[in-house]
């Protein structure tokens, strides 16, 4: 190689100059500090869907995108009339979508020492009964005082 052609990094790396890792599966959403006109909120129960959402944060839900889309997060309303938020997907030689958790639980063993998480699924389920069972697409998170505490880190 000519000494002036310098390689270009190869991914993964260890040297200073190399960009992280993409981390496949993150997603940002919209923090909102009011509430778009039409759409509805749903507080995050537990943290199966960390790290997207966490635990007591308000998923603000557009009503009226009832699609299922490839690992998308939509406010799903069971039979009993509970309401959950889910990722939609097709999962290989399953005839239909269904809905899982992010995260899942964590499973321990007898002595109670952590093993290792798992995630439940519902489904599947035919397009029609999927959108059946969909308010809506998550598109942000609701922080009615989000601009406040923007000004006390900058």
């Amino acid at each position: 190689m000519a000494d002036n052609i310098v390689p270009f990094p190869r991914p993964g790396a260890n040297d200073n100059h190399d960009p992280k890792p993409p981390q496949p599966g993150l997603r940002s959403f919209i923090v909102y500090d009011e509430m778009p006109k039409g759409f509805i909120t749903h507080e995050q129960a537990g943290d199966q869907n960390s790290p997207h959402m966490r635990e007591g944060e308000f998923a603000v839900i557009d009503t009226s995108d009832r699609h299922p889309m490839q690992g998308e997060m939509f406010l799903v309303q069971w039979m009993n009339g509970n309401r959950s938020i889910m990722t939609t997907e097709i999962i290989d030689g399953w005839p239909g979508w269904v809905f899982s958790t992010c995260r899942g639980e964590m499973m321990c063993n007898l002595d109670g020492s952590p093993d290792r998480r798992v995630r439940w699924v519902d489904g599947p389920y035919k397009l029609v009964h999927a959108m059946e069972k969909i308010v809506g697409r998550v598109v942000g998170i609701y922080h009615p005082d989000f601009r406040a505490h923007l000004k006390d880190v900058v």
